[in-house]
């Protein structure tokens, strides 16, 4: 079983631009991640936050690359600003690469749901993310919500297990929401999760719950992420309105409880709430009652 510092080449291709239905060379062994998020607009991705990390990088002794095409050799991190052209030349040749290259390709067009907040801030459009490693023997899925600042984290992650410290401003929130995708990157481990519809599944670090109790006598949905390494995105909607929560992650033994007013009717109330890896919670009942209807976690 490998381990991230036996990468030595990290080469992301950031391609947002281009659908993914439209790529014709889509390897079969892969990590797709179906919760990549597109840059949001007026963020300032090629032009300020990348060209900022990689003078954190070099200051780190990491041998960067900042193109706009394919070079004749990899930094030890080269991040590629492309066209189709280049993404069906990467994924074409990823048998022609260094042997110990971790290839990330991100693209347009998928089906992540809405990461947005009540009060403001929010990830873009649905994309779609490919990963792949030297080891990885099979088609995998992950349902990790991420975006370009994930591939940041794992570059942080990465040099960090080199012995090298380089580590870029991001919002606590977009950290929080944002997984770093070390747990997407196929490194050879056994691992034995699949999603709802069976496909295997990179293991996600989510535990979310969500149940209905009271208070001043109004009904309000309890949200926990107990156990968990990440903060995870929940959609809540309660037939009056559809509301963005982020729940961070908490201790097990000491889980922390974001609560959200719910709409009744009658006295009665329907809340469905939703998230990654499928998780789904629909609650129905009065004010002195509930119940769970459904509930899974992929």
């Amino acid at each position: 079983m490998a381990d991230l510092k036996d990468i030595e080449h990290l080469l992301i291709v950031i391609a947002e631009d281009v659908p993914v239905a439209s790529v014709t060379a889509l390897p079969e062994l892969v990590t797709t991640c179906r919760n990549y998020h597109l840059t949001p607009d007026g963020e300032e991705r090629a032009e300020r936050v990348w060209p900022s990390f990689a003078v954190l990088l070099r200051d780190a002794g990491v041998t960067v690359h900042l193109r706009a095409s394919m070079p004749d050799t990899l930094g030890d991190v080269t991040v590629i600003e492309g066209s189709a052209a280049t993404v069906e030349a990467v994924l074409a040749g990823l048998g022609d690469l260094p042997p110990a290259t971790l290839v990330a390709v991100a693209l347009g067009g998928g089906d992540a749901l809405p990461v947005a907040e009540s009060w403001g801030p929010a990830l873009g459009a649905p994309g779609t993310l490919l990963l792949h490693t030297p080891w990885t023997s099979r088609a995998w899925v992950s349902d990790e919500v991420c975006d370009h600042t994930s591939l940041i984290q794992l570059c942080e992650r990465w040099t960090a297990s080199h012995g090298h410290e380089a580590r870029i401003w991001l919002t606590e929130w977009r950290r929080r929401v944002c997984g770093d995708l070390v747990g997407a990157v196929d490194l050879g481990e056994p691992v034995e999760s699949t999603d709802t519809d069976g496909v295997p599944a990179r293991p996600l670090p989510y535990a979310p719950s969500a149940e209905i109790g009271t208070r001043a006598g109004a009904a309000v949905l309890e949200l926990t992420n107990a156990g968990a390494s990440l903060g995870i995105h929940l959609r809540v909607e309660d037939g009056g309105r559809t509301t963005g929560v982020t729940v961070p992650a908490s201790p097990a033994a000491r889980p922390r409880t974001i609560t959200v007013p719910v709409t009744t009717r009658d006295g009665r109330y329907d809340v469905t709430v939703t998230g990654p890896g499928g998780f789904a919670r629909h609650l129905t009942g009065e004010l002195t009652t509930s119940r769970a209807l459904e509930g899974r976690l992929g």
